[in-house]
């Protein structure tokens, strides 16, 4: 655990002193005249879903923001300026140990960072800014940049953001913690309720729904009845209520005589499974029009997913693993050991009512381009 540990510390410190944030415009950009940055890290192009959010808020705003894209570039002739920066914090805080040295490796990186993203921002006359995640620190620096010189910034919901208890750890926080920005474009009232247990108003949250794309979406209710009901994995920093997923489906299966698919997360690997998998198990879906297709119904833990399932009107069932966050547990319908497991699937559930706690996006295109450059949205209709 120890040698762990250490290697770890060892593979962060060389990631602060090594390695610098680079900045590149995706767009036309209109230098002089004013322009709303988008900007977005390398990692929100790697993974379908995020990679959707992009895409759709660019349709959303007709490809009128300019894009930046971040991403952090192995620079070796930065280490003598932040070392410099990391020994000057080193000896202001007076301790030395792992935490400190952390802490001072990552105040380091940022403040070289800061510098790099400053003269950046400076070619531009920015009127607006979005960010993709306030809680990436390449994007938390632009946005708090942009604050001082008064430019109004926006942050984008990509997951259903929760607090911390102490049975229920989860990196979401970041995500409320971290938000710096003037305003959020929530997902919907779940969400608002979420963050004003954290002391942030409502007049900062925004409610337009999850971008996704809808063009291809098939309501469930058209499709006919299936032999088989899905499993939608969360990622791996949820391991263990995978863990507790595969053993419901389980009981399920031998329970209902039905088979179960397995969508997983980006992040799972399936051979960290594939040993608790038994008879019901039938294969893997990726795609998601594939999986609604093949399932007739859904069990999941905490995973945004649960959105697509609303859209397609399709049942589905939030597992009661250890430490469900209150905003699932409040709002969304559950499954437990005591659940009658034969008769899932005929629950009703108000779909409409959830839509509006959780993807409340009527006026989307609307609330967004008003926002953002204060005009209808008639040309996008």
């Amino acid at each position: 655990m120890y040698i762990l540990r250490y290697f770890e510390l060892f593979r962060y410190m060389v990631y602060c002193f090594f390695y610098g944030v680079v900045c590149e415009t995706k767009s036309a950009a209109e230098r002089e005249s004013g322009c709303v940055l988008f900007v977005y890290g390398e990692y929100a192009l790697k993974q379908s879903s995020s990679s959707e959010i992009v895409r759709v808020f660019n349709d959303v705003t007709g490809s009128r923001c300019v894009n930046v894209l971040t991403r952090d570039e192995l620079s070796p002739w930065l280490f003598l300026h932040k070392f410099t920066y990391f020994v000057l914090y080193l000896l202001r805080s007076k301790r030395l140990d792992w935490i400190s040295l952390i802490v001072c490796a990552g105040a380091a990186k940022a403040r070289f960072d800061t510098k790099v993203i400053g003269r950046f921002l400076f070619d531009f006359n920015v009127i607006k800014l979005v960010t993709f995640c306030d809680a990436i620190g390449a994007e938390n620096i632009f946005a708090q940049i942009v604050s001082d010189e008064d430019v109004v910034s926006y942050t984008l919901q990509h997951g259903q953001y929760r607090g911390l208890e102490e049975v229920n750890f989860s990196q979401d926080i970041e995500a409320i913690s971290n938000f710096c920005s003037d305003y959020l474009f929530c997902w919907g009232e779940a969400t608002v309720c979420e963050f004003e247990k954290y002391g942030i108003g409502r007049d900062r949250m925004l409610c337009v729904g999850r971008f996704m794309d809808r063009s291809n979406l098939t309501v469930v209710d058209e499709l006919s009845s299936h032999g088989c009901f899905g499993v939608v994995f969360s990622g791996e920093n949820s391991k263990l209520n995978n863990f507790d997923l595969v053993r419901f489906s389980e009981l399920i299966s031998s329970a209902s005589g039905l088979g179960y698919y397995v969508k997983l997360h980006p992040s799972n690997s399936l051979k960290d499974y594939s040993d608790l998998f038994g008879s019901g198990f039938v294969g893997v879906i990726d795609d998601s029009n594939e999986y609604f297709k093949n399932t007739r119904f859904s069990i999941m833990a905490m995973t945004g997913f649960f959105i697509e399932c609303i859209a397609r009107k399709q049942i589905f069932y939030v597992c009661d693993v250890d430490g469900l966050a209150p905003v699932f547990r409040k709002f969304l319908p559950q499954l437990d050991v005591c659940s009658e497991l034969s008769n899932l699937g005929s629950k009703e559930l108000d779909f409409s009512a959830l839509k509006l706690l959780f993807d409340s996006n009527e006026f989307q295109v609307e609330i967004v381009v008003s926002e953002l450059f204060g005009v209808g949205n008639g040309i996008f209709l």
